[in-house]
């Protein structure tokens, strides 16, 4: 995810604002009251605001009504539709062409693949047919996963169809994540440091481990990307990712029925 770092100008017309504020307050102690709506990364931009108000002389109130001053937050919509090109091309073919979707374009990869490859198939093409289409095994793989390797899923046999949402087949001779021992977590940040939703991945976890569906909805688990990032770079080596996804599937589900 792209960031932007703050310039010393920058920071520094932000000391000038607050301290104008605060002389132009002088002794007066107004009540400013913030609330925020959305994911955790506007917690945080309210947090930062609060000290802000705080250094300009406001007192913090737990109420609207006391307050003199109200800041809320709020997700912005930015008013688009983001696809992928897969996706555009289906739905040019289906809205301005008439035409059913019948295939898709499938990467069939990985260090267990003789020649690997992109393929057109059609949707029910056998996983297995696939691999005969790609030269076939260098050596019998340990790993085989349906989709990329951060966000795809192991596969257990090839003898499964290629659907609308199928993207690559993955090979691999060794299966590392088999063999890596997973560990209590330690606390170190890493997850939040890389969350492009800014959540919190090791506690979401934990709640999608304990089957607490309501926390993991009010801590904004529905705001995962599912991108695999936080298992990736944990060193606890955690599922993080999977225990996350499943709850995030059951509270969507859930959330229909209602």
């Amino acid at each position: 995810m792209a960031t932007q770092n703050v310039s010393e100008e920058q920071l520094q017309s932000q000391f000038t604002y607050i301290d104008a504020v605060a002389r132009l307050l002088g002794d007066k102690r107004p009540k400013a009251y913030t609330h925020t709506f959305g994911c955790q990364q506007n917690e945080a931009d309210t947090e930062r605001i609060r000290g802000m108000l705080s250094e300009m002389g406001y007192e913090m109130t737990d109420t609207p009504d006391e307050a003199d001053f109200i800041l809320a937050s709020e997700v912005a919509d930015a008013g688009c539709i983001v696809d992928n090109v897969e996706t555009l091309i289906g739905i040019h073919y289906a809205v301005v062409e008439g035409r059913p979707l019948t295939e898709r374009i499938v990467t069939v990869s990985g260090d267990a693949v003789q020649n690997p490859g992109n393929y057109k198939v059609l949707l029910g093409t056998n996983h297995r047919e696939l691999i005969e289409a790609a030269g076939g095994w260098k050596e019998e793989p340990q790993k085989l996963i349906s989709g990329g390797p951060m966000m795809g899923f192991a596969m257990i046999t090839l003898d499964a169809p290629v659907t609308k949402t199928s993207s690559a087949i993955l090979a691999f001779k060794e299966d590392i994540v088999a063999k890596s021992q997973v560990s209590a977590c330690i606390n170190c940040g890493r997850c939040v440091e890389v969350c492009p939703s800014r959540i919190i991945p090791s506690r979401l976890a934990d709640y999608a481990e304990r089957h607490d569906e309501e926390i993991f909805v009010n801590q904004n688990g529905l705001e995962c990307v599912e991108c695999g990032s936080c298992s990736y770079v944990c060193p606890a080596k955690r599922p993080l990712k999977q225990a996350i996804g499943s709850m995030r599937k059951i509270a969507l589900a859930n959330k229909k029925k209602k």
